[in-house]
């Protein structure tokens, strides 16, 4: 059954990481037209001052996601075998 559970388990993160591509593309294209939009209207200097600001904040959120899915299974310590009770 594991094996079963370990196939769905690489499935949703495969979609999750297809996801969050497809995502990050989409917003470094909003970043380069943004981009563009301020540098063919002479933008004021506020204008790029909140657009660093929404850059660092897509850039933070971006890495704590990617870093959540590689991290993979959680690293909960385990119960040594001598020392475990079978009750069979």
């Amino acid at each position: 059954m594991k094996r079963f559970e370990r196939q769905a388990e690489q499935t949703r993160r495969a979609g999750l990481r297809n996801s969050m591509l497809l995502w990050s593309a989409g917003g470094i294209l909003v970043i380069a037209a943004l981009a563009l939009l301020g540098y063919s209207s002479d933008a004021p200097q506020r204008f790029w001052t909140w657009a660093g600001i929404l850059v660092a904040a897509l850039l933070l959120i971006l890495r704590r996601l990617g870093s959540r899915l590689k991290s993979g299974k959680s690293r909960a310590a385990k119960p040594d075998e001598e020392s475990m009770l079978h009750l069979d």
